[in-house]
């Protein structure tokens, strides 16, 4: 089965969305040390935009068990371009930005293109605190929103 997945990563707060074909969401954080996760994604395949250059790696993170700290670190590499080295990931994945042509479209340009609503998060990525009860809930509507685009 297929799952579509989109990650978010904070100073003091990380997670994943995940949704089958039907919207079925289910939500795993660092605030448990991503528990249950591993066993979760066993034997689907998980599809993301763009999880080649970012998903992917925060995730084989994440099955390790980073904490939200070690995870903005590496985020913060990724997203300065210094992308690590891909390996065998414990994971199949697919990434629809490799259907995309070569202008290489953000997600929210495709939303755009669709007539979709551009939904952002109000949350900064560089929130120098843990999040409050509704800024959480904010992004992870956020995340599950994009995870809806894919």
């Amino acid at each position: 089965m297929n799952l579509f997945y989109d990650i978010e990563v904070y100073p003091f707060d990380a997670f994943v969305v995940f949704k089958d074909i039907d919207k079925n969401s289910k939500l795993f954080h660092d605030k448990n040390g991503f528990e249950g996760l591993a066993e979760f994604i066993k034997g689907h395949t998980l599809i993301g935009y763009n999880n080649y250059f970012y998903d992917d790696h925060i995730l084989a993170k994440m099955l390790q068990g980073w904490s939200a700290a070690q995870l903005k670190e590496l985020n913060d590499l990724i997203i300065g371009g210094n992308r690590p080295k891909a390996y065998n990931y414990p994971f199949k994945s697919l990434d629809t930005f490799q259907q995309i042509d070569v202008a290489m479209p953000g997600l929210k340009k495709i939303e755009g293109n669709m007539g979709k609503m551009i939904l952002e998060s109000s949350v900064p990525f560089d929130l120098p605190r843990p999040m409050k009860r509704d800024e959480y809930k904010e992004a992870v509507a956020y995340c599950a929103y994009d995870v809806d685009m894919t």
